[in-house]
């Protein structure tokens, strides 16, 4: 995933931005000219996805907060791209 954030975002970034709204110069020179814009979404993107929990990480803060008054499940599952999403679901006891 990192190594998918550093080759395609950039490269995104330079093809789509002239098509992005409302239309901005200041948008195209710190793509551009002064490649700002690409640097700090790829930095973002590189430190969320080393911050991302397992399921397990998850279930175990969930539970820790409220355990009481809800009931915690936790997963993956593969989104219509083949990536993996990580899910938490809390239910109200009964």
């Amino acid at each position: 995933m990192i190594l998918g954030i550093i080759l395609f975002h950039p490269l995104l970034f330079f093809l789509f931005t002239p098509f992005f709204r409302p239309f901005r110069i200041s948008r195209l020179i710190f793509t551009y000219l002064i490649p700002i814009i690409p640097f700090c979404t790829v930095c973002d993107g590189i430190v969320s996805i080393t911050r991302l929990y397992a399921p397990e990480h998850l279930e175990r803060i969930a539970r820790v907060h409220d355990e009481a008054r809800y009931t915690w499940k936790s997963g993956k599952v593969k989104n219509s791209l083949g990536m993996n999403v990580t899910y938490l679901i809390g239910s109200p006891k009964r």
